[in-house]
């Protein structure tokens, strides 16, 4: 199946009934808000097992620490929260810190971002949403992220209710 022209005059959203959308990079900028978090995870694993583990850190989770880009493909961009924190325990252990000491240290650094205050659309949302239901087309939200901020964000940012459905990684 070949994609239509611009000259086609084939519209791109014929037939289509639902969007579905990720949430972060594609409703919201996700750059910038796990790049900080990243950051501080990494400072205060540092600082509670007294290991520099900065490059450690960024690496697991897929993050380029000068430029703060999270790779597609990294841990942070489609892993489950629960999933990240079981997994850095386990690079902590792999890096020499006793089990119960990682466990505490991760207990005490997770801190996840406030997405109420980091959260940056990534275009006029509720225009987006607008055009698509004078269309007839509805709209839902698959994310990696947890329900309860994934639900936290749609509100802060006013499109909440505009969502059939939303799939949560938990």
């Amino acid at each position: 199946m070949s994609l239509p022209t611009p000259e086609s005059n084939v519209d791109p959203l014929e037939g289509i009934e639902l969007v579905v959308f990720d949430k972060d990079g594609t409703l919201i900028e996700f750059h910038p808000m796990w790049r900080g978090w990243v950051d501080d995870l990494a400072r205060s694993l540092s600082a509670a097992t007294g290991l520099p583990l900065h490059d450690q850190v960024f690496s697991l989770l897929g993050v380029d620490p000068d430029t703060g880009t999270i790779s597609p493909h990294g841990l942070l961009a489609a892993t489950p929260m629960a999933r990240l924190r079981e997994l850095v325990v386990e690079a902590l252990v792999d890096e020499g810190v006793a089990e119960d000491l990682a466990r505490r240290a991760v207990a005490a650094a997770w801190l996840a971002p406030d997405p109420v205050a980091l959260a940056t659309p990534t275009a006029d949302l509720d225009g987006l949403l607008d055009r698509l239901a004078a269309r007839g087309i509805r709209a839902a939200v698959a994310t990696s992220d947890d329900r309860g901020p994934t639900e936290r964000t749609l509100a802060a940012l006013g499109i909440a209710g505009r969502f059939e459905a939303l799939a949560c990684a938990d």
